[in-house]
């Protein structure tokens, strides 16, 4: 469904028509599509399956710009429960310097807040054109001098997103792609947040994201889980796979969680199927909740790194067969 939002002149005196379009759009009646066509790998495999069909739960809106009727520059925003991901800000070569990003920027911010979002992170690069862009916009970099971004909409959206509350583990779905990056711009990881993804604080989790999402939809061996509250915050993610820098004879277990929620991780841990091997997972050894969660689900301490983060905090290397 495409809504027009406004008619913007440009710095060279053309109009252009800024609007929105709500996925889906198989027939991509406006060239979103082609005007994302760079894009690589999974991240173009989202757009596609945007365009063509729904996708439990999130809403993918493409904010663009039309001279001709045709999309010359794009933001995208891709949304659940309230908060989201901004992305594939894109203008064709062709058409920039004229004010067309801003002139969408104008109308998207008070889109979002009419519709009731709270929080959107994103990823640039830091100190580039594209941060000032959105640090204009009202976002702030989630740690010193980086292009991990955040806007809250609402100034006390943490404490609610995250109060305690009743939680439900679930297998991992488009639905938690946005809502599970939200906990990841918290810094929960007391040193290590996800061994296997060489996350060791808050994070951007918009691209591992996508690519779980796509490693599960082409049948590949892994397993993720999280836990999730009633208004559909992620406050726990296990992920389980073959670890390839041993030659997937040994599996990776990642295990992490909201300080208020650690309790709750064995729950995820019920849900994994053990494969018939050898099952590691690399903890804080601060981080007793994890290691006690994994310690009841028959994991073994093998041994310990000692002063291996920064901080000199140390990592319990712990194991099951």
């Amino acid at each position: 469904m495409y809504q027009t939002l406004s008619n913007a002149s440009l710095k060279t005196g053309e109009t252009a028509e800024i609007g929105v379009l709500l996925a889906p759009d198989a027939d991509d009646s406006h060239g979103v599509g082609a005007l994302l066509g760079h894009k690589g790998d999974y991240w173009r495999w989202h757009v596609d399956e945007a365009l063509a069909r729904e996708l439990d739960g999130i809403e993918t809106r493409y904010y663009v710009a039309l001279i001709g009727g045709r999309a010359v520059s794009n933001v995208m925003t891709v949304e659940h429960a309230g908060v989201g991901l901004l992305g594939h800000v894109f203008t064709l070569p062709e058409q920039r310097r004229k004010g067309l990003c801003q002139a969408i920027f104008e109308q998207l911010m008070p889109d979002l807040r009419a519709r009731g979002v709270e929080r959107l992170t994103l990823g640039t690069g830091y100190d580039s054109a594209p941060y000032w862009i959105y640090h204009r916009a009202g976002f702030r970099s989630v740690l010193p001098e980086s292009g991990f971004m955040k806007i809250d909409l609402r100034d006390d959206f943490a404490p609610r997103w995250f109060a305690p509350g009743a939680v439900t583990p679930a297998a991992f779905t488009w639905r938690h792609w946005p809502t599970a990056s939200q906990l990841f711009a918290e810094d929960i990881g007391q040193g290590l947040t996800l061994y296997g993804a060489g996350a060791f604080g808050a994070f951007n989790f918009e691209g591992l994201g996508l690519q779980l999402l796509k490693a599960i939809a082409d049948g590949r061996p892994l397993q993720v889980w999280v836990l999730e509250k009633d208004n559909s915050a992620v406050v726990g993610l296990a992920s389980l796979r073959p670890d390839d820098r041993w030659g997937g004879r040994v599996h990776l277990l990642d295990l992490v969680g909201h300080a208020d929620f650690g309790a709750e991780l064995p729950r995820l841990l019920e849900h994994l199927t053990w494969p018939a091997a050898k099952v590691q997972c690399y903890l804080p050894t601060a981080a007793e909740a994890r290691c006690a969660a994994v310690e009841a689900c028959g994991f073994q301490r093998e041994g310990v790194l000692r002063r291996q983060l920064a901080g000199g905090g140390d990592v319990a290397l712990y194991a099951r067969e």
